[in-house]
């Protein structure tokens, strides 16, 4: 967890993990289809949905905070290209830019500063935005979530993307992560409220996009 300044109010920073939520009065919970979560098509429930909940979320971070403490965004790391904090992702890797991206790094063996540097390349290359950047440093919490109540299979490294070693393995174990949080939002849907319901779901969709786009990247560098 990264503590930043001037965060306002109700904008809570925090790991994954710390998606483990307050069980509600029994008048604030609510009904859902929570088939749209399985589905693999994105589907909007009819209430309860803040579109761009995410996005919103980490434009605003960027913001406020990358000029003063923008290395806080890239894991603590001063990268040796700047991050270009205005990427949108929007443009492909061409075979000059994976030949250099190959020969420059070692994806079955990374260290922290080469992982933070090949994030700052990419969004030089604009193929993925700031926000992806962003995202991997900062979460924001859904209201009411809890740091003190930890299920057993929890471990420290649950639900965190492992940057140093085989990165290719560590997005698996990490997408992996990822699965297992949406069956248990699943599992314990009835113990939120729906504000909670939906920001946890948003953050699983928002992970799951970005995952899945990274693990298409590295597969081209592999």
């Amino acid at each position: 967890m990264i503590a930043l300044p001037r965060v306002k109010q109700n904008q809570q920073v925090a790991m994954p993990a710390a998606f483990l939520l307050q069980r509600q009065p029994s008048a604030s919970r609510f009904s859902v289809d929570l088939s749209a979560i399985s589905n693999k098509k994105k589907v909007k429930p009819s209430a309860g949905k803040n579109d761009g909940y995410m996005e919103d979320f980490y434009a605003e971070v960027i913001r406020e905070h990358k000029d003063n403490v923008g290395h806080l965004l890239t894991g603590g790391y001063e990268t040796a290209t700047p991050v270009n904090w205005e990427a949108d992702g929007t443009a492909e890797l061409t075979e000059e830019q994976i030949s250099y991206l190959k020969s420059t790094y070692d994806l079955s063996c990374m260290d922290k500063q080469s992982y933070w540097n090949l994030m700052a390349d990419l969004t030089n290359m604009n193929v993925i935005s700031a926000k992806d950047v962003a995202s991997q440093c900062i979460k924001k919490a859904a209201p009411g979530a809890t740091l003190s109540q930890t299920p057993a299979w929890c471990t420290e490294t649950y639900g965190k993307l492992n940057v140093a070693g085989n990165l290719w393995e560590n997005m698996l174990a990490y997408r992996k992560d990822m699965e297992s949080m949406k069956e248990w939002l699943l599992n314990n849907s009835f113990t939120m409220n729906r504000d909670q319901f939906f920001s946890v779901k948003d953050y699983l969709d928002y992970e799951n996009d970005r995952t899945s786009r990274f693990e298409a990247l590295l597969k081209l560098l592999a």
